[in-house]
């Protein structure tokens, strides 16, 4: 019977390792217990056996869980999250595997769970919050002082917020695991390779020893991670590299024969700016831990569809002026997105917007713009499948006061009214100025269909009321139009 190896690592082994990277350097990189499954020993010695299976792309569903502290601070933001499924679809491109989001966000206020120091709390977390029938993924502060780790037995990823991210592989690497792969050094983690010191035939991994892969791939299908597509790699600590050369130090295995490690293996150590490929027996494996073990998981059609990306923004116009106070933001539905990420900026680059969330309707009302300033808006469509269409209508617009209608310089003929009421309550115009003035006052819904027209000499202290009743919410148009032609237009949002 094959043996099941596991190896339990101490945290402490790791401290003292050194990053590449700025966000990752309070951690170690992966605190995966290394382990050798009987499912992968099967897959590698069975490999040629298989190749009748599916290549189709596989979709499998993914529920994220995002932590806080017991107040409900602390919470990775949806952003963020949304930015490394991105990234991690990318990676799995090149295995014919997509994942696609399951419902909401599930958040959790638990500090214990939010910022844990070893994996009991985490597996604790997993057991409890597991939902059946699809992959799970939790979003921590401190993930047992990794920057993430699979949690085996319990059938979980966990991923500490400072290492997720659009240019991270965090993501990826931990799905490798759940997906039964090792690393690319197993058998070296917890022991530091030294190239003055001759290099072992084998190395202690849990309760026995394996062999050290040797350059001449004669028995790397029983030394290593077992893959024969993966070069000799002993280097069990956060290695530097650049996407121009992804090549590690000069390793020399126990023949004495040199080479140099691979930097491009996501299931490797090296930076993440090198890290980008699987082999093609690591793609192998996973398809077929997803077809024979977790076939339960996996589906073929996919049910998103493509994001049609042309966006129309209906309000505001380019350089239109809007209500500081009570803002009606509202743009096209598009065919295969069902959220949106709305952004809007007081400054031309959106380091610190205004407004940053992701909502599921075409339209937001917002009460926090600031007045008499100059804004930007912009919208990224996302489905459940795709969450990387790139941001498009970047547009600007001016926040200020305008719940009048005033024609300077023409007697300071001015129509008052609320450009915010509820369904079926009057719109109430009350015009004020030196003199009567003759004025075509028009509402115009967005379709352009008129609803309510007057023309005649409005007097100042004259009011007039607009009955709404059978009118849905939406965004209407007050049109005032003189004797010369000229007109102003503004906006009501009816609630």
């Amino acid at each position: 019977m094959i043996r099941f190896f596991i190896f339990f690592l101490g945290i402490i082994l790791f401290q003292h390792l050194s990053f590449s990277q700025n966000n990752e350097n309070q951690f170690i990189h992966c605190g995966t217990e290394p382990y050798l499954s009987e499912e992968l020993i099967y897959y590698q010695q069975n490999l040629n056996n298989y190749r009748f299976l599916s290549d189709d792309t596989l979709y499998i569903p993914i529920k994220v869980h995002i932590l806080g502290t017991d107040e409900g601070s602390g919470y990775a933001s949806e952003s963020l999250v949304r930015n490394a499924f991105c990234g991690l679809n990318q990676s799995f491109e090149q295995v014919n595997v997509q994942f696609y989001l399951v419902g909401d966000f599930n958040y959790i206020n638990n500090s214990g769970w939010y910022e844990h120091e070893n994996f009991a709390p985490g597996r604790n977390m997993i057991q409890t919050n597991n939902v059946p029938g699809v992959l799970n993924s939790y979003v921590v502060r401190t993930a047992a002082g990794a920057c993430g780790y699979y949690a085996r037995g319990v059938d979980g990823v966990v991923l500490a917020i400072n290492c997720i991210g659009s240019n991270s592989q965090t993501w990826a690497h931990e799905l490798g695991h759940q997906l039964t792969l090792p690393h690319t050094f197993l058998g070296w983690e917890g022991t530091i390779y030294d190239p003055s010191e001759p290099t072992p035939e084998s190395i202690r991994f849990g309760n026995a020893w394996r062999q050290v892969e040797r350059w001449d791939g004669e028995n790397c299908r029983h030394a290593g991670d077992g893959f024969c597509d993966t070069p000799p790699d002993y280097l069990s600590y956060r290695w530097g590299c650049s996407p121009n050369n992804p090549l590690g130090i000069i390793i020399k295995d126990p023949l004495g024969i040199e080479g140099n490690v691979d930097g491009t293996n996501i299931m490797s150590y090296a930076s993440d700016v090198c890290v980008s490929n699987f082999s093609d027996e690591q793609i192998q494996a996973m398809r077929m831990n997803l077809l024979l073990d977790r076939f339960n998981l996996v589906e073929f059609e996919n049910q998103f569809g493509k994001i049609d990306t042309t966006l129309n923004v209906i309000s505001p116009q380019p350089n239109q002026d809007i209500q500081f106070d009570n803002a009606v933001i509202q743009w096209n539905s598009l065919p295969g997105a069902t959220e949106y990420l709305v952004q809007i900026s007081a400054l031309p680059v959106f380091t610190s917007p205004i407004f940053n969330q992701i909502v599921s309707d075409t339209s937001i009302v917002l009460n926090n713009l600031i007045k008499d300033r100059i804004h930007y808006l912009r919208i990224q469509p996302m489905s459940p499948l795709n969450t990387c269409e790139p941001f498009i209508e970047r547009i600007q617009f001016f926040a200020t006061q305008i719940t009048s209608i005033n024609f300077v310089g023409e007697n300071n003929f001015k129509i008052d009214f609320q450009n915010l009421i509820s369904v079926s309550q009057p719109i109430d115009l009350r015009f004020s100025g030196e003199s009567p003035k003759e004025l075509k006052v028009s509402l115009i819904n967005m379709s352009g269909q008129f609803l309510w027209n007057r023309k005649e000499h409005f007097v100042p202290g004259q009011s007039y009321q607009i009955e709404t009743i059978g009118f849905p919410p939406g965004i209407y148009l007050l049109k005032a139009q003189n004797s010369k032609g000229n007109y102003i237009t503004k906006e009501i949002l009816i609630q």
